[in-house]
């Protein structure tokens, strides 16, 4: 039997209106809702955005590498939370993300009880990047604070994650069912010191969730796939704007979004891939 269930989907935009209301017309479906965070730093005439959405409130001013980041996903989850009482999934994405498939066929792919999150343990034989947490980063105004971790980082104070979590990370997009973003909730609502700890780390976004759900009895319901075709070149930190070029890679990957679309550069990919989901829809099943 075919699986149909509501699903949601978050994204996180910060430029390019345009791109923003095509990618939700794309997403909009009987079955699913669509709840967008808009940096607040945009400066963004509401009423241009597509009415099939729900914005999320209050909008946070989003600086890469630091809490904020996380802060509005987290807020974008609680609005979710009180706003759609069931769903299957929440997918996150940018809005610079697009869909490989038809909404249908998104549904089909993600398998009931099952979270996609790409991660990995965080030590000296894997993924090396402790001085993310170990080590103070400090991204507020205050000049007294920043002074004093300063002095902390020179002393060579190392900090350990909270309540004995073994730390994960990965990349920051995922698909969480909603059973397991209730347990997030909830475990950071009784561990406030967890959000504490993290406000002085290095790219939350890519180390907060994994650890939690990592260390968490739902670890046995976790598929270690993101679901995004995303293309780095080695020594640069921002995944590359992808083109027609990338056509062939994207058939072959086993995802369901890609990343980054860029409206001018992508405009010929994006035809293409629209043109191919019902090709792609008979492939997957």
């Amino acid at each position: 039997a075919t699986f149909l269930s509501m699903i949601v989907y978050l994204i996180q935009a910060h430029k390019d209106v345009n791109q923003l209301n095509k990618l939700i017309s794309l997403l909009v479906s009987k079955n699913s809702k669509i709840f967008v965070h808009l940096d607040k730093k945009w400066d963004l005439d509401l009423s241009i955005l597509n009415k099939a959405i729900y914005v999320v409130e209050p909008r946070i001013d989003v600086t890469w590498g630091d809490w904020s980041q996380v802060e509005a996903s987290l807020i974008s989850l609680k609005m979710i939370e009180k706003e759609v009482p069931n769903y299957n999934h929440v997918v996150f994405i940018s809005g610079q993300d697009f869909p490989l498939y038809s909404n249908e066929t998104i549904q089909q792919y993600l398998k009931p009880n099952t979270d996609y999150i790409h991660f990995q343990e965080i030590s000296k034989t894997g993924w090396a990047c402790e001085s993310r947490f170990e080590a103070f980063h400090y991204h507020g105004h205050s000049l007294l604070l920043k002074f004093g971790y300063v002095i902390l980082n020179k002393l060579g104070v190392k900090r350990k994650m909270p309540n004995n979590l073994k730390p994960f990370g990965g990349a920051g997009w995922w698909c969480l069912t909603q059973s397991t973003i209730k347990a997030i909730l909830n475990y950071i609502e009784k561990n406030p010191q967890l959000i504490r700890f993290f406000k002085t780390t290095q790219c939350p976004d890519e180390l907060f969730f994994q650890t939690v759900i990592c260390n968490s009895r739902l670890s046995s319901t976790l598929v270690n796939n993101h679901m995004r075709f995303i293309k780095f070149i080695e020594g640069k930190s921002n995944p590359e704007i992808l083109t027609i070029n990338d056509l062939d890679s994207l058939f072959l990957a086993k995802a369901i979004f890609a990343r980054k679309m860029d409206t001018e550069l992508s405009d010929e990919l994006i035809k293409a891939i629209i043109q191919n989901w019902q090709l792609k829809s008979d492939m997957i099943k």
